[in-house]
């Protein structure tokens, strides 16, 4: 067979590492090797060993070993007697011939099909003959009907040839149809939720097809990374998300849209960060799992069988995922041992599909608009009134003596009061926040071209998208190419091999952090009279009221440099063998070369130099640049057997792993122009410092057993035990044992429960133990510095650095876990439930000695402390309506999450972190909550001073102490745990629509009880600095006269409120995170243009939020309502 479509696949020049050429080149080498083979008649064998087994489950084996479809009335095998066959290596034609022997069904195979058909009189040696192949010299015109077995016309049945597996045509509105096809041939009338019927033409011009209604509903499996597993036979809890789902999307954040699937996916709100493309926001599964410095929660990545970063995946092409699988307790995590404790996310990316080669472009332009809703602040009028009523003009308010400096002071802010109010009578009104922002256009390209028949397919990836943040001169690009290769001798051997490069360039704003914009006054003038940008305000005829505030428009107008990229290039390859039918071998490698720049430059010219003089001090060049050799290798060896109603799996895997990642960093300065960004044009280093390097190689390997257990489909059992040894360990402590154990039963597969109204029932549960690699090399090996110039008798002198600590352990989390799957009234009513309880032991912790050790800073790293995990989560999918004539569903849902994490053990140092993550200001108040560690209190407890509010005849804060007794007199001792930011309920509703070719979907986020310590209520409207703006409620809202009853103290008041419970406010919310609309084209429509498929889409996210808190959220980066567009087509 000719592919003329690969035209020149040398055309084009790749650059890369030596070893990637190699292996893009034995890819592209096996691929022509191998398309001498295609099309050449292999005769597929079969083994089979059955006693009194349903011809069903034979023939789905059958269908497996010859990687065949099976089409046809499955409903005719429930009728069928018991088979009892043995063969090993027997043509199938031969095999098919003895099963239909004395049974009243017809098989045949062609073109990788079995056919299962109503046998007729005189059919009984007819399993070949019977089933001809067009012919294609004998082309007609057939025309007919579709309907149901009620007589209802059915439209837009898929009409299939089945020899060539061609689409020749669909069914109209009134279910009719006409076609050209060969005078013998066979079709294939398939329409979604019915059997799939065959047609044997037999030279007739009319027919009338009838369709049956599907009894059962797809499988559904969940891959593991090491395997695929039905989801009535699992053990654990997880969630799949397939291709369908994904495409329904249209969303550039893979993140955004697990969260909307699966409730128990928690991603960071982002009140700082907001929409900031290049922020990886933190994401936990089933709660937080560690605490303390060297805390690590977030879950593990696997993408085609080996470990990736979350950031890899987040600048992944969604195009590319075949499906993603979210693993969340024992049973299903325990077989990444050491790595699974926080959950795992599992990634498929898409295989070479079968069929003739095809071309598909996806394009996905998103339109970003600024959202600023959260900010309410003051105007150029109502600042300059704020700042007069709270006494900032008044040279005596503050207490000075009366005299004539003091009367100078006062003329100085007399002038500049009528300065600034000569510009607001002029209409001077600047919107800050407006100016460092941007709304945007962003387009997504996909592209994929792919192919090949029976044994060889193949396919090419690639994809670029710049993706514009919504701060200037902000944004994110992506770039990845990918190419697939499968090759296969059906049932005994399967290779394949993805190539891929995926390159990212994230580059932040020159305008820096949004919040400086958010104080600026509103009445300064951007530019002066000479239209140049005014550098400094708060200065006036040489007086200056508060500090000097700098324009940053000037800073942004210089240039500047403040981006980072990561390249990589890797290779995946497996290797699968059937030596027999009961046996199979995988072996999997991988390998892969990053490399990381990050680069930061500020101009000599910046304000921050601007009372600098040396030149050897002013701008800055820094740079990092990392370079990661990754390679990963496993064999995992597969026994199965069934012995009658007893199915038996057996795994045994061996896996390697090595990580070999270095790191270069260094700051120059000393620049005299900003022309030239490159270390050259500095005068040296920055004062203190020097060039770093750093090398962190790791090395693992793991060894793992599986066992599972299924009796008649119904009871399952499973036992997974894992050995993990890792140089991050502890010399004393390199290897790790992780176990579960779990079982489940299907209770609607005995026959005694057989009833209209309960379908599925499943429980299951499991126990075992995960572990979590948080570990850093200085914390098992002491670590020292060489110092540059320390020379003594030519050889370098070594600086002790940090204590390591041999017997260091990994953090071990045990998991409890039960759950129930049912389903009501034929699946018209869907319902999922898990409980699980987590603990984590010994986390890692930093832990002071006495001074007589000699250790380092007096201090090490020790196993301590212990977390709880506790909750449930519940899903439920309601069919409202379902037509499949018209091709109709209507689905409503509901995700449920409850989570309470509780600290059961505190170590010293947990207790030393609360007081050194208290945040002070300069006068050493305390102004902001911070993390707090306390034995028996959940792990986001706030903690403030009870307040009973402000006192309507002094404007002044009244406290609740320890005694009970009020007073005015604020006392860090008084303190104690006022609120809980842990929620107690999350998750996510929605509802979808799908009729024809259109669908449209609704999810919703919601959170309910959670408490928020407000801080735009503690640091805009109270610990405000009069000199910047702040939230208007500052000046309605304060208390200003006796007698007034208001939540905030008086306006004059300029004293530090430090943490009370009066800013601790209940959070409830309601996010529309996904609006979905999506229309395919009717077939007909696109044929005569020579398209497959045509697909147009519209998307929004965060377009709704609904809050009972008021705050500014998007402190650093603002938040943004993004649109996004698309259109795929298929050629």
């Amino acid at each position: 067979m000719k592919f003329s479509y690969l035209k020149n696949p040398g055309g084009s020049r790749v650059r890369g590492t030596l070893a990637f050429n190699r292996l893009w080149t034995l890819s592209l080498l096996m691929l022509l090797i191998s398309q001498l083979s295609v099309g050449k008649a292999l005769a597929q064998s079969i083994t089979l060993h059955e006693k009194n087994s349903s011809l069903e489950a034979v023939l789905h084996k059958i269908s497996e070993q010859a990687e065949a479809d099976l089409i046809g009335d499955i409903s005719l095998l429930r009728k069928s007697k018991p088979v009892q066959i043995e063969v090993s290596n027997k043509d199938i034609h031969m095999v098919l011939a003895m099963l239909e022997s004395g049974q009243n069904v017809q098989l045949l195979y062609s073109n990788k099909t079995i056919v299962i058909k109503a046998k007729k009189a005189g059919d009984s040696n007819a399993h070949i003959s019977n089933f001809k192949a067009p012919e294609k010299l004998q082309q007609h015109h057939l025309s007919g009907k579709v309907t149901n077995e009620k007589g209802e016309i059915l439209a837009g049945v898929s009409i299939q040839d089945l020899s060539s597996k061609k689409m020749i045509g669909v069914s109209n509105k009134d279910g009719s149809f006409d076609v050209i096809c060969a005078a013998n041939s066979n079709l294939v009338f398939s329409l979604i939720g019915y059997e799939p019927k065959i047609e044997e033409i037999n030279k007739r011009t009319q027919i009338r097809v009838t369709l049956k209604a599907k009894e059962n509903v797809i499988e559904e499996t969940v891959v593991t990374g090491y395997s695929t597993l039905r989801k009535e036979n699992f053990t654990g809890a997880a969630t799949t998300i397939t291709r369908k789902e994904l495409e329904k999307f249209n969303n550039n954040n893979i993140f955004s849209i697990i969260q909307s699937l699966d409730p128990s996916f928690k991603v960071d709100e982002g009140i700082q960060d907001g929409s900031n493309p290049n922020v990886i926001p933190e994401i936990n599964i089933r709660g937080v799992a560690s605490v303390g410095q060297y805390a690590v929660n977030a879950p593990l990545v696997i993408m085609d069988g080996f470990e990736t970063t979350l950031e890899t995946l987040y600048d992944m092409d969604v195009n590319r995922i075949e499906s993603i699988s979210i693993l969340k307790d024992a049973s299903s995590t325990s077989m990444y041992g050491s790595r699974g404790g926080n959950g795992v996310i599992v990634i498929e990316t898409r295989l070479p599909k079968e069929g003739k080669f095809t071309i598909t472009y996806d394009a996905r332009p998103s339109i970003t608009l600024v959202d600023l809703s959260d900010y309410n602040l003051m105007n150029a009028k109502e600042k300059l009134e704020y700042e007069f009523k709270s006494g900032q003009y008044d040279a005596f308010a503050d207490g000075l003596s009366n005299n004539s400096q003091t009367h100078i002071l006062q003329e100085g802010l007399n002038n500049l009061y009528a300065d600034r109010l000569e510009n607001v009578n002029a209409g001077v009104n600047t919107y800050w926040l407006k100016i460092p922002v941007q709304s945007t256009l962003s387009v997504n390209h996909s592209l994929r071209m792919e192919g090949g028949y029976n044994d060889v397919r193949y396919s090419i990836d690639a994809n670029y998208f710049d993706m514009k943040g919504a701060m200037k001169e902000s944004g994110r690009k992506r770039l990845g190419t990918g190419f697939g290769l499968i090759y296969r001798i059906p049932g005994k051997l399967l290779f394949s091999n993805k190539a891929n490069f995926l390159y990212s360039l994230g580059y932040n704003s020159p305008y820096g952090e949004f919040s400086t914009y958010a104080l600026l006054n509103p009445y300064e003038r951007i530019r002066n009279e000479k239209g140049e940008l005014n550098v400094v305000f708060n200065e006036f005829q040489d007086f200056s009221f508060g500090a000097s505030i700098i324009n940053p428009l000037y800073d942004a107008s210089l240039p500047t440099r403040n981006q980072k990229s990561e390249m990589l290039i890797s290779n995946n390859v497996m290797l699968e063998w059937n030596p027999i039918n009961s046996l199979k071998i995988t072996g999997k490698g991988y390998i892969g070369r990053k490399i990381l720049e990050n680069e930061k430059f500020l101009s000599p010219f910046h304000t921050k130099y601007r009372l600098v003089n040396n030149i050897a001090q002013r701008g800055e060049y820094g740079v990092q640049n990392g370079k990661e050799f990754q390679y990963d290798g496993n064999v995992n060896v597969q026994y199965s057997k069934d012995i009658k109603k007893h199915q038996f799996i057996g795994n045994l895997l061996a896996e390697i792993k090595s990580i070999d990642f270095l790191n270069v960093s260094y700051n120059m300065t000393g620049f005299s122009d900003d022309k030239l960004i490159s270390p050259s044009a500095s005068v040296g280093f920055t004062a203190g410092s020097r060039p770093t390097v750093v090398s962190s190689p790791a090395n693992s390997l793991g060894f793992m057993g599986a066992l599972f257990y299924t009796y008649d489909n119904k009871i399952n059992y499973s036992f997974t035990y894992r050995l993990d040894g890792s140089s991050l360990f502890g010399s004393e402590n390199r290897f790790g044992g992780f176990w579960s154990t779990g079982a489940s039963y299907n209770m609607h597969k005995e026959p005694w429960f057989q009833n209209s109204i309960v379908n599925k029932l499943r429980m299951f549960g499991n126990i075992g133990i995960n572990g979590n690699e948080g570990f850093m090399a200085n914390m098992v090996s002491t670590a020292y510095r060489i110092e540059s110039g320390g020379f003594y008798y030519n050889q370098f002198g070594y600086t002790y650095l940090s204590q390591g600590n041999a017997t260091l352990t990994w953090p071990q989390i045990k998991q409890l876990s039960l759950g129930v799957d049912l389903s009501l009234f034929n699946d018209m009513i869907s319902l999922s439930g898990s409980y699980y309880d987590k603990n984590t032991h010994n986390m890692i912790s930093m832990i002071t000695v006495a001074p007589s050790f000699g250790f380092k800073n007096n201090s090490f790293y020790q196993n301590l402390g212990m977390v709880n995990n506790r909750g449930f989560e519940l899903k439920t999918v309601v069919k409202v309506l379902e037509n499949p004539e018209n091709r109709m569903v209507w689905n409503v849902n509901l995700g449920l999450v409850k989570n309470r994490g509780i600290l059961k053990e505190i170590s010293e140092e947990l207790r030393k972190l609360n007081e050194s993550t208290l945040k002070k200001d300069q006068f050493d108040n305390i102004v902001s909550p911070s993390v707090y560690y306390e034995e028996g209190a959940s792990l986001t407890s706030i903690r403030a001073m009870p307040s009973l509010g402000i006192d309507p005849a002094t404007g002044k804060e009244l406290f609740l102490d320890r005694n009970g007794n009020k007073t005015f007199a604020w006392d860090a001792s008084n303190m104690r745990i006022m609120g809980n930011q842990e929620p107690d309920f999350f998750g996510v509703f929605g509802s979808s629509l799908m009729y024809k070719g259109f669908s449209a979907q609704a999810l919703f986020n919601y959170s309910i009880g959670g408490d928020l310590y407000n801080i735009t209520l503690r640091e805009k409207i109270e610990n405000n600095n009069p000199s910047l703006n702040a939230d208007r409620r500052v000046l309605y809202d304060r208390w200003q006269e006796p007698g007034e009853v208001k939540s905030f103290k008086s306006i004059a008041d300029k004293e530090i409120t430090q943490l009370s419970s009066r800013f601790i406010q209940r959070e409830n919310y309601i996010r529309l995170s996904s609006l979905n609309l999506n229309y395919e084209l009717p077939i007909d429509w696109i044929r005569k243009y020579k398209f497959q498929r045509v697909k147009v889409n519209f998307s929004a996210n965060d377009v709704l939020r609904i809050n009972t808190v008021k705050m500014e959220r998007g402190i650093n980066y603002p938040y943004a309502l993004t649109y996004n567009f698309g259109l795929l087509i298929q050629l």
